[in-house]
């Protein structure tokens, strides 16, 4: 049927060659949305954390359902991602991000060495900024993917929603530089992290601020100290002379009691 060079849709292009061809618009739109390496390695690493936390472990598992039920989180679970359904990334990551936080408290009680791995990625801003990209963007595919599915739905349904979405990703890639109006996640995270960042350079700042009056009042007390020191030295060496004189005054008064001897 749609074979390049002898099936029905070739020998209608070479009485139509303007013919557009799918062989599935949905499966396209699935395509479009194949991740590079980072972001592949990225969504690899997450699904990993899911399964380590989910599949893995029954007693593993019941301990994160109970932790997450005891932090009042907005859900009470993380949810399977299935390669071949293709709307499941998006609601896998949506679930984990959701509870983020609660995931990096749990991983911290954990011992393993997966763990310490999905530690790292949770506590780096770089990995998190990107997860929050993807959920972003993987919403927007999952709208998608939604618009072109359904009964009744044929090619002149679908096309005009994948060419309205190809000029969506012109304003994203515009829009990802700005003010990411259409990534809310990504936007709340650096706002939230430029925050942290922003407390964090205050406290440092009152920490050194702090140091430096401590430094200062110890530098003062050192001073004071310093000149009492001195001050006793002074005094050391008044005394002094005055011994000195006094045993000058004695040594005269010695050698005129001798002289009178004589």
């Amino acid at each position: 049927m749609v074979g390049r060079d002898q099936e029905h849709i070739a020998r209608l292009k070479k009485d139509m060659p303007s013919m557009l061809a799918f062989h599935c618009i949905i499966h396209q739109t699935v395509l479009c949305g194949k991740l590079n390496d980072h972001f592949q390695q990225l969504m690899c690493k997450a699904m990993k954390m899911i399964n380590f936390l989910r599949s893995q472990s029954a007693l593993r598992h019941r301990n994160l359902r109970k932790f997450i039920k005891e932090s009042d989180a907005t859900c009470e679970d993380l949810l399977s991602y299935h390669n071949i359904r293709w709307l499941s990334k998006e609601n896998a990551l949506s679930k984990l991000w959701s509870i983020r936080q609660e995931l990096t408290s749990f991983l911290n009680t954990c011992t393993s060495l997966n763990a310490r791995q999905f530690q790292e990625m949770m506590s780096s801003s770089k990995d998190m900024s990107d997860l929050a990209f993807l959920v972003d963007i993987y919403g927007h595919l999952n709208d998608l993917n939604l618009k072109l599915q359904g009964k009744n739905k044929t090619i002149i349904n679908t096309l005009p929603a994948v060419q309205a979405f190809s000029h969506k990703l012109e304003l994203f890639l515009v829009d990802v530089k700005g003010d990411m109006l259409h990534f809310p996640t990504l936007k709340a995270f650096l706002d939230d992290d430029e925050e942290m960042v922003s407390a964090k350079l205050n406290k440092t700042e009152e920490e050194h601020n702090k140091t430096e009056e401590e430094h200062n009042e110890t530098e003062e007390e050192h001073n004071e100290t310093e000149e009492e020191l001195n001050k006793t030295e002074e005094e050391l060496n008044k005394t002094e002379e005055e011994h000195n004189k006094t045993e000058e005054e004695h040594n005269k008064t010695e050698e005129k009691h001798n002289k009178t001897e004589e």
